[in-house]
């Protein structure tokens, strides 16, 4: 359709024709796109004129919209009802482990052990030297060895007295070892003759046997700790030791026994170490001149360190009880005080004792 050009002197009726025109060539359009055939066979209308007389009404559609107000939820749900059954399957793991190889320590091969080794030596004035150890290997079950000395002179000094001496030694000591603690044992015997000399032989007459001189000891020990054993409440270590001495020359005769019973008891208080020695000390000496003596002293010495990384004190009493010609009861302060410089490898150590 067209619209005629007539009406443009008419400024009302123009307004309203555009706004028709438009509408009504929207419907051509789609009726003619509705209308058409594979074979157009509809003859061409040709030209209309059309003339609306109406003023323009608008109006505005109401819209739907989408409430925000909250509602009920109206939808129900049923719980499924599901019945299963897991069957167990062990999974085969195909894993291989790849060996670790040990860290190696330089020169960490343990050097071979030998049970003992004999010195033998022969010097001028007929001087025979002679030592042998004999020890256990290695071993995480026990420790022992003997050791035997002997080393002797016979030379002699023109128109001078005799000079013979010598010095013999044997010593034994053991070692076993525990998950509850360390039992030991050990003993030493020395036996010794020298002479005087340098005196004028021809003019001075002495036997052989009042110029020799005999002197003669033995010493031991035994004991037990239980250090080793960290299940332990309080820690301790006790053990006997004993020496005797003697000296002989003619008739007169000097000798000495002595026995020291030493105990050690530790225990942690307040993550503080807290200790306490115990010691019983006898001694018998006989002289040839003048009265023998004896005497008993039992000490008991507790200490209570604190302990922090750079600095450590020990304070503690030592009180002494001693039984002989006079009784005496004796009681002195101890202190120690150390302080790390560098580490362990420099210290302040300053202490105060008595006893």
């Amino acid at each position: 359709m067209r619209i005629n050009k007539k009406t443009a002197g008419m400024p009302m009726k123009n307004t309203i024709i555009k706004h028709l025109a438009f509408v009504l060539i929207a419907l051509s359009c789609h009726t003619t796109a509705n209308a058409q055939t594979p074979r157009d066979t509809v003859k061409n209308l040709g030209d209309e004129d059309v003339y609306v007389v109406k003023a323009y009404q608008p109006t505005l559609s109401d819209a739907v919209k989408i409430s925000d107000m909250p509602g009920a939820d109206t939808s129900t749900f049923a719980d499924p009802d599901f019945k299963y059954a897991v069957d167990p399957k062990k999974v085969e793991t195909n894993f291989n482990s790849t060996p670790i190889k040990p860290v190696k320590i330089k020169d960490d091969n343990i050097k071979l052990l030998h049970r003992g080794y004999v010195k033998a030596g022969y010097g001028t004035k007929n001087t025979v030297y002679t030592e042998a150890f004999y020890n256990a290997l290695r071993s995480k079950e026990f420790d022992a060895g003997v050791h035997l000395k002997h080393l002797s002179s016979t030379g002699e000094i023109k128109n001078y007295g005799k000079t013979d001496n010598s010095e013999n030694g044997l010593e034994l000591f053991g070692k076993k070892y525990g998950d509850m603690g360390t039992f030991r044992a050990g003993v030493d015997l020395e036996r010794n003759v020298v002479r005087y000399y340098g005196y004028n032989g021809e003019a001075t007459l002495f036997s052989k046997k009042e110029t020799r001189q005999l002197f003669s000891g033995v010493t031991g020990n035994v004991g037990y700790d239980n250090f080793v054993n960290k299940d332990a409440a309080i820690k301790f270590d006790a053990g006997l030791k004993f020496y005797g001495y003697s000296g002989k020359r003619l008739n007169d005769k000097t000798s000495e026994g002595n026995f020291v019973f030493d105990g050690l008891l530790k225990k942690t208080i307040n993550e503080h170490d807290a200790a306490a020695g115990i010691k019983i000390d006898y001694l018998n000496t006989k002289m040839p001149v003048g009265d023998d003596y004896k005497s008993t002293i039992i000490g008991v010495y507790p200490r209570y360190t604190f302990d922090v990384p750079t600095f450590r004190f020990i304070a503690g009493i030592n009180t002494e009880l001693e039984t002989g010609q006079k009784g005496e009861f004796h009681i002195y302060p101890h202190a120690e005080a150390r302080y790390k410089l560098a580490s362990d490898v420099l210290m302040i150590h300053a202490s105060v004792t008595g006893g």
